[in-house]
């Protein structure tokens, strides 16, 4: 089965975001401490010029304009309810509240959202890893809030709209330490994936086959600061604190990183004078080949053209 391409880390960063969003000048509605995680209202298209977006740098829906290039309606927020999302080749994203829960895989049309699968009272899931042919999450258990009692590798199946449990694919670590699932990458059919130990501040990488639930994961690499990692084609990305690199291959780390088609490097990047714009890096050149000038708002990648909403304008890049 193919996964049919559309649109699709939440980085987080709490200074930059409230500075960013203090500088976009959009009013949104306050929280309502009264309000349930059920009660979080998916968005639909403020009217006919607009269209749904993920605001991936606050986690958060809104309707865009495309008439008058701007945001006209923001997603409420209850307490941590963010949108998750991955890649934005990919139309998957997942919503939720670690600590109220109510989590869901969604996907985001033109006008409205599609609650694709809800989990449980005591689950959270998060994107991983996305391919045509993988949609890998994380799913984690809960005691209480707060408390994890399990955190595993699972597969979404579109067609039947339900998922397939990585059992061996913990939390747990190769040395028998407890951490936490961090990042994933998909290189045809091996599964990457990053676990944060917290006790030594570092970060191991696992390998796994995609394709058989059993799956016993081996250790890849091991003693890592940093646990980002991302693929494009045969090449698997690593990351630090500051870059991006794959063998001779090394990018600036930047808010948000994707990587689309066969070489190019899809990135949000913060300014001194609190924007966040889009940049678009050629990876086989390391030249950047379009960045914009306004606040970039939400991203889609459609019919191998990458599209950046941004406050003010619309940048289209066609790629091959």
């Amino acid at each position: 089965m193919r996964i049919m391409k559309m649109t699709a880390t939440l980085s987080t960063m709490v200074l930059l975001i409230l500075t960013f969003l203090s500088a976009c000048g959009q009013t949104k509605p306050l929280d309502n401490p009264q309000e349930k995680p059920q009660d979080v209202v998916f968005i639909e298209a403020a009217n006919e010029n607009s269209i749904i977006l993920v605001q991936r740098f606050d986690g958060r829906l809104i309707s865009y304009d495309t008439k008058t290039q701007q945001v006209n309606k923001w997603m409420n927020r209850y307490k941590a309810f963010f949108i998750h999302s991955n890649n934005p080749e990919y139309n998957y994203h997942t919503a939720g509240d670690s600590y109220d829960y109510g989590f869901s895989i969604i996907s985001v049309g033109e006008k409205q959202i599609t609650v694709e699968l809800q989990m449980q009272s005591n689950e959270a899931i998060h994107t991983l890893a996305f391919s045509e042919e993988y949609l890998f999450f994380i799913k984690t258990l809960y005691q209480e809030p707060g408390v994890i009692l399990d955190q595993y590798v699972v597969r979404y199946d579109p067609a039947a709209h339900n998922i397939i449990e990585y059992r061996n694919l913990r939390e747990l670590r190769h040395d028998g330490q407890r951490g936490s699932i961090s990042s994933g990458a998909i290189i045809n059919d091996r599964l990457y994936y990053s676990i944060y130990n917290e006790d030594s501040d570092t970060y191991s990488i696992y390998e796994a086959d995609c394709a058989d639930k059993e799956t016993m994961p081996q250790i890849w690499q091991d003693n890592l600061e940093w646990g980002d990692v991302y693929s494009q084609g045969q090449d698997l990305y690593l990351s630090d604190k500051t870059s991006i690199f794959c063998g001779d291959k090394r990018f600036p780390r930047q808010a948000e990183n994707y990587f689309i088609g066969d070489k190019y490097l899809l990135q949000y990047v913060n300014t001194f004078d609190a924007r966040l714009l889009g940049a678009i890096i050629d990876t086989e050149t390391g030249k950047t080949v379009i960045q914009t000038t306004n606040n970039i708002m939400g991203v889609k990648v459609i019919d191998n053209e990458i599209i950046m909403y941004c406050e003010g304008a619309i940048e289209r890049f066609q790629y091959r």
